[in-house]
């Protein structure tokens, strides 16, 4: 994921975003359910979490702020 951590770093520093909550999703749930990420930390322009994957999924959505902001096909 290195290229995403650059890409979200780079946006993060330009921007001066600030995220207030993260979020995901799973493809075996359609979209229709979310789960949270309770930590999370942003440090130096670089914003640092974990999701735990789920097996059967094909795909996972990030949120952040309810905005679709990262999308990975899972192999």
């Amino acid at each position: 994921l290195v290229g995403s951590e650059m890409c979200i770093r780079d946006s993060i520093n330009e921007n001066n975003v600030e995220v207030k909550n993260i979020s995901y999703t799973f493809s075996h749930t359609f979209g229709k359910e979310s789960f949270a990420v309770e930590k999370y930390e942003l440090k130096n322009g670089l914003l640092s979490f974990e999701i735990p994957i789920e097996l059967g999924a094909s795909w996972v959505l990030i949120y952040f702020d309810e905005q679709p902001a990262l999308g990975y096909k899972i192999k």
